[in-house]
């Protein structure tokens, strides 16, 4: 039997409601129902982070694949300052209230992470930023009985 591993990064998406990186789902799950985000961080933080559905696939190849060429692969995906996440959610959602109130300082998050292991042996597409974002707002938006939005 052989084990292979994959480290991945922050996993951001609707529904994670517990741990150091809540705010990986409130970022866009709470301004797509109304509510209003609080960063607990400096708007500076960098972080590298995935698209859910990017890292369900990657288990998924790795676990149907007969042959890897190595043991440890690394899931990369977008390196952004949390500011840059709440002005990407303001482009789709301008009302969107996103405050920071650094009450933590910056956490030690790993974010120059190479991703081209991955892309490069299974041919992986990442989402793009602003879909996985769009993604991300309509299933809060659905889980809470709203309709989903559509942009042009």
């Amino acid at each position: 039997m052989e084990i292979v591993g994959l480290r991945v990064s922050i996993v951001y998406g609707h529904g994670r409601e517990r741990g150091l990186t809540t705010w990986s789902s409130d970022f866009a799950s709470k301004p797509a129902v109304g509510q209003k985000v609080v960063f607990h961080y400096p708007p500076g933080q960098k972080c590298n982070i995935v698209y859910v559905d990017d890292a369900a696939e990657m288990f998924c190849r790795l676990t149907l694949t007969k042959d890897v060429e190595h043991l440890i692969y690394l899931s990369g995906g977008d390196t952004v300052t949390l500011d840059e996440l709440g002005k990407r959610v303001r482009e789709l959602l301008p009302s969107a209230e996103i405050v920071f109130q650094p009450a933590d300082k910056e956490i030690p998050l790993i974010y120059l992470i190479d991703r081209s292991r991955f892309e490069k042996e299974f041919k992986f597409k990442y989402t793009p930023l602003k879909e996985g974002i769009k993604k991300h707002i309509n299933e809060a938006r659905v889980s809470d009985g709203i309709q989903p939005l559509k942009w042009e």
